[in-house]
């Protein structure tokens, strides 16, 4: 008999509540692939709750490390939601354009015990009893 110990879970895994899979899917979209220095993208990242239940999660997503954005976010079953913003590239180089869970993850802890069920236990006379 295992023990599972339900601490929490990440977005983007595939979450079971009682059983039913409650993934939450994350995509992120440009308009143009490139663009010239000084000339204005628009970023689009997309959240969508393909499970039963609703979900409420705190999500980032932006220009990484310079246009860092957060927001609670709540979706009913099968609820997609589009969240576009513009960017402008003062600089040349790559720009790393993401939506991601919140920086804290959460985990599933799973162990056996070490003992049979049901508890044996030892009574006042000093006696195994099952």
């Amino acid at each position: 008999m295992a023990y599972i110990k339900f601490d929490s879970v990440p977005i983007g895994a595939n979450l079971e509540i009682d059983g039913v899979a409650v993934p939450f899917i994350v995509a992120v979209d440009v308009e143009v692939p490139s663009v010239y220095t000084g000339e204005e993208v628009v970023c689009k990242v997309t959240f969508m709750n393909i499970g039963d239940t609703d979900v409420t999660q705190r999500v980032r997503y932006g220009i990484k490390g310079i246009d860092d954005r957060e927001q609670e976010i709540t979706l009913e079953p099968k609820e997609t939601k589009e969240i576009t913003f513009p960017f402008t590239a003062t600089t040349d180089g790559t720009y790393e354009i993401y939506a991601e869970p919140e920086e804290s993850w959460r985990a599933v802890d799973v162990w056996e015990p070490d003992w049979e069920y049901p508890f044996e236990r030892i009574n006042e006379l000093g006696e195994l009893v099952h």
